[in-house]
């Protein structure tokens, strides 16, 4: 099962066994077992926001990966399918890549690119028809993953916040003021930032954390939602646009 048309180094080949490769990510006690994702993010999710969750077993996920790429080098996604048996979308308008996740991956492909409200493009799909594409509109999926290389927040511009949710978002936020605009649109929209992992954001919507196995605090944030500061908006559009300054002034 090894895919010879996209060679790469030894650590990201897919293995002939999978199976072998999932044993060693899953019994590595102290987390040091070979990551297939560029810095680890599949693994930050498995320990943290998964196996919380996990309080009678693991259950087969779903999962959408926009800018799935490869299928296995620097893939956040492919542990989830290789691994524990989840269902996806993946979503990949490079033909070769498109090809190699078809050959080697369980998730539907998609080889249209998700494009922003009102962009102009032929033939590229909304978030919403992606979430379809899962059986899962208006509902849930696990995971969201979105590495497009650019135009990351463009895109979240059309999420589904109304009809769909993400148990977890892992998104390529980019440099400078990016970060700050991700916060902007995903915290009112009730999902909370956990983590940084490499160039990605880490998000878990609360909803999610009152599935949690064990006990958690019975705050009223989880149960009622975030409460922001008052003018949070107003301050948060200030910053945004100070840094956008500051990013323009530093490049003339």
């Amino acid at each position: 099962m090894r895919l010879l048309s996209l060679p790469v180094p030894v650590l990201c080949e897919i293995p002939s066994s999978p199976w072998s490769a999932c044993h060693d990510l899953l019994t590595s006690r102290d987390g040091s077992g070979t990551s297939w994702a560029s810095v680890g993010q599949d693994m930050f999710v498995m320990r943290n926001l998964v196996l919380p969750f996990a309080s009678s077993g693991l259950r087969r996920g779903q999962y959408i990966d926009i800018g799935a790429g490869h299928p296995i080098e620097n893939s956040t996604s492919a542990f989830f399918d290789f691994c524990l048996g989840w269902r996806g979308v993946c979503v990949e308008p490079d033909p070769a890549h498109a090809a190699a996740l078809v050959k080697e991956r369980s998730c539907e492909v998609l080889s249209s690119p998700v494009c922003a409200p009102g962009d102009p493009v032929y033939s590229c799909l909304s978030f919403e028809s992606v979430f379809a594409a899962t059986g899962s509109a208006g509902a849930t999926v696990d995971l969201v993953v979105v590495r497009v290389g650019r135009d990351e927040l463009d895109l979240f511009q059309g999420f589904p916040f109304d009809g769909a949710t993400a148990r977890v978002v892992v998104v390529n936020v980019g440099k400078g003021v990016r970060w700050l605009e991700f916060d902007s649109l995903l915290l009112p929209a009730g999902y909370l930032k956990v983590a940084v992992v490499g160039s990605d954001a880490v998000f878990v919507h609360r909803s999610a954390f009152t599935q949690m196995a064990g006990n958690i605090p019975d705050w009223p944030w989880l149960r009622d939602g975030v409460a922001l500061p008052a003018q949070w908006d107003e301050f948060h559009s200030r910053v945004i646009a100070e840094e956008r300054d500051n990013e323009k002034t530093a490049a003339e």
